[in-house]
């Protein structure tokens, strides 16, 4: 088995990881680089060795299984790291190069995955657009697009207060009604309640 057929596969998820991996190790590159061309032979400091083996060690990630080994201890002096650092960026892009290719139609280099491509972000991708038209790009009209939402939102309101006043309408007519009838029950009951007490009077009816 070849060792390109043992790298991990490209997902969005570890594109996005190679990517800010990148980033992170150039600007430690730039940084060591600062002091290891005056002072080669200097110790570096613990707290940029502990940085420089928390990077290398994800760089694995992006190694062939068989070249993977155990978590790099990063080299003690300048000169020393500023080499390793480099070897792993070479490491990394080598993983971009076989995983990565130009898209006519779009215009950029991008990451080409089992069923998707993406743009290389860190590469500030100018993405060409294609139109049917042979014509120049037409551009959209920003007054007539915000004239076309205001018209939306004012017919989406309209609507929305029309509404609720038929709503509310029904509502009042319901209650209207309603005590219209509780009076008429209340009239029934008070005039069957006086024939009750007053039974000769029904006679007269």
């Amino acid at each position: 088995m070849s060792a390109t057929r043992t790298l991990p596969r490209v997902t969005y998820a570890l594109a996005e990881r190679h990517e800010a991996l990148w980033l992170r190790l150039k600007a430690l590159i730039d940084q060591v680089a600062a002091t290891a061309h005056r002072h080669p032979d200097k110790p570096v400091t613990a707290q940029t060795r502990s940085v420089a083996e928390a990077i290398l060690g994800e760089a694995r990630v992006f190694l062939p299984r068989g070249a993977r080994e155990r978590l790099p201890a990063a080299a003690p002096d300048w000169g020393g790291l500023l080499t390793q650092l480099g070897q792993a960026l070479a490491q990394i892009e080598a993983y971009e190069g076989q995983n990565t290719g130009w898209d006519q139609a779009s215009g950029a280099r991008v990451w080409r995955s089992a069923h998707d491509t993406f743009p290389v972000r860190r590469l500030a991708p100018r993405i060409v657009v294609k139109h049917p038209s042979v014509s120049a790009p037409r551009q959209p009209d920003i007054t007539k697009e915000l004239g076309k939402m205001m018209k939306g939102r004012f017919h989406a309101e309209y609507q929305r207060g029309f509404e609720d006043g038929q709503k509310a309408a029904r509502t009042e007519r319901l209650r209207t009604e309603q005590a219209e009838q509780d009076r008429l029950d209340e009239e029934m009951e008070a005039d069957l309640l006086f024939r009750r007490t007053y039974p000769r009077i029904r006679g007269l009816d």
